[in-house]
């Protein structure tokens, strides 16, 4: 019976050894945490794009003359047009292209297409992919390969994402009002393009207003004979576009800290 009584007996006076040693120990590590407490460190850094993302400037619209998304992908030789049908699907990448590729504008995802195709005996007739006036941007990124952190599920392929002009890029640093004024003219599709704006920025408040008109015909091709109707013409079907865009922006700088 005394041996039953032993066992709990040496757990406790085990315990009662190891307690004081485990105190030591906690004092040890808040004195050493003491001691190598430093201030706040603060890095500051330019973050590095990655291999598969490719940056279209303001800059770079200008000198490549880029005027609509074919002319984005011209020296992309990973990245494609799907031009299917009467008006462009969107971008091709890694396999896919519609809408298992990323389209957004500011961040914003636009909305997928939806396809109700009627077929013609020369092809079919569906609906585009929406997408922005190159006038209206100042910096385009392609995103080859799926990034659901940046452009969220669904974007197999990729994702191409627009910025639109800022009231900075047309107001001068030091001045409060801009303007912008431009025109443009390609003779592969003989289209027009005028482009105005304006912008003001003040102690709390800027804005800005731009407008951009397009009109034009079908691309111009190498093809023979006579022009008509049907699938065995080399000339493309005449037709004419018009496209009117515009952009408004406006900011109040509520808190040196917070901005609407």
């Amino acid at each position: 019976m005394i041996k039953t009584h032993l066992l709990p007996i040496a757990a406790m006076v085990g315990i009662a050894f190891n307690m004081p040693a485990y105190a030591d120990t906690v004092e040890a590590t808040d004195n050493q945490a003491e001691a190598t407490e430093v201030e706040t460190v603060t890095v500051k850094g330019k973050r590095q794009g990655q291999v598969t993302t490719e940056r279209k400037t303001r800059e770079d619209i200008d000198n490549e003359m880029i005027r609509d998304t074919r002319d984005l992908v011209r020296y992309s030789t990973d990245v494609g047009i799907s031009d299917n049908g009467r008006h462009l699907k969107g971008f091709a990448m890694r396999g896919v292209e519609g809408n298992r590729v990323g389209v957004s504008v500011d961040g914003v995802s636009l909305p997928d297409s939806e396809e109700n195709t009627l077929y013609a005996r020369y092809g079919n007739f569906n609906s585009s992919r929406l997408s922005i006036d190159p006038e209206l941007v100042r910096t385009i990124d392609i995103v080859k390969g799926a990034d659901s952190f940046e452009a969220g599920s669904g974007a197999l392929g990729g994702n191409v994402n627009y910025r639109t002009l800022e009231v900075r890029d047309i107001v001068d640093p030091e001045q409060k009002f801009g303007a912008l004024l431009r025109t443009g003219y390609a003779t592969k599709n003989r289209e027009w393009t005028h482009t105005a704006g304006a912008g003001f920025v003040g102690d709390s408040i800027d804005a800005i207003v731009l407008y951009s008109h397009r009109y034009g015909h079908q691309l111009k091709s190498r093809g023979e004979g006579n022009i008509y109707r049907g699938s065995e013409s080399q000339h493309p079907d005449p037709a004419e576009h018009k496209n009117h865009s515009f952009l408004t922006k406006f900011a109040y700088q509520i808190t040196p800290e917070h901005r609407l």
